[in-house]
């Protein structure tokens, strides 16, 4: 999770990305307005806005998300 310009809403916003390890390709689109909602042993919950871009219609449209993340407990 870092912030990096968002120009749709004209401003700086934490965005949270989850990427493969071996080649970072994104598995999820981005959530952005991120915020961290839990932090356990077991698990981490992120909330925040997916964003889907329709370039061919000029579409945007956002969609909450939360993510639950189950933590691996023997790394």
């Amino acid at each position: 999770m870092h912030e990096e310009r968002d120009n749709v809403l004209n401003r700086y916003t934490r965005v949270a990305r989850y990427r493969a390890m071996e080649n970072s390709n994104e598995l999820l689109p981005a959530l952005r307005d991120a915020q961290l909602v839990e932090l356990t042993r077991e698990r981490l919950i992120l909330s925040g806005i997916e964003r889907q871009e329709d370039l061919v219609i000029n579409k945007i449209e956002d969609f909450a998300q939360t993510w639950v993340c189950w933590l691996d407990a023997e790394t």
